[in-house]
């Protein structure tokens, strides 16, 4: 009887030993497949931000062209305007100017663009305005594009204005921000 109580006993106690390796393999291939798992997700995730980031910089690139096309046509129509002087085409050519700088300052692309660009910097114009809520919309335009790392001289067409523009609007910007003139304006954008 002491004999089968014994061997009961270490029968159990394999037992016992037997499933708790079983459930620490259980747990141990649950946790790499958790692992694996979250490492797919994450390279999912990094594949959509880039992208977004492609789309964002296309969509900036088709921006910048479209304008300065605009502006060129827009500058050529108000010089053939004034050669030319007979009312008929002075009317036609007023119709187009009319049109091209419909086409230049066009909200449905910069509302395109604004979507995009909060899917990608993560709400960067809500955070903007909860902490500076003085900026204006062509304020947060600047910002933006100060955040993709523009120069003033690519983001000229985006806004419609010259270079020297751009360059009163960045110190009108770092004022309104309260930045001393030593912090580099970009390098603010792309923390923020």
């Amino acid at each position: 009887m002491l004999g089968v109580f014994v061997l009961w006993f270490f029968y159990r106690l394999h037992n016992a030993r037997l499933q708790r390796h079983l459930a620490k393999l259980e747990a141990e291939k649950a946790k790499e497949l958790n692992r694996q798992q979250t490492e797919s997700e994450n390279r999912m995730l990094q594949a959509e931000v880039l992208n977004k980031s492609r789309k964002l910089a296309d969509t900036t690139i088709n921006l910048v062209r479209k304008n300065e096309t605009l502006m060129k046509i827009n500058e050529e129509l108000i010089g053939a305007k004034k050669e030319k002087d007979t009312a008929k085409l002075s009317k036609k050519l007023q119709q187009l100017n009319r049109l091209v700088e419909g086409h230049i300052a066009n909200e449905e692309d910069w509302q395109i663009f604004e979507e995009t660009f909060n899917q990608l910097h993560d709400q960067f114009f809500k955070r903007l305005k909860e902490k500076f809520p003085e900026l204006t919309p062509g304020d947060f335009r600047l910002a933006a594009y100060l955040k993709m790392n523009l120069s003033s001289k690519e983001i000229a067409p985006l806004l419609n204005i010259s270079l020297r523009g751009v360059e009163n609007k960045r110190y009108r910007l770092r004022r309104k921000l309260g930045l001393p003139a030593e912090d580099n304006l970009v390098e603010f954008f792309m923390q923020f």
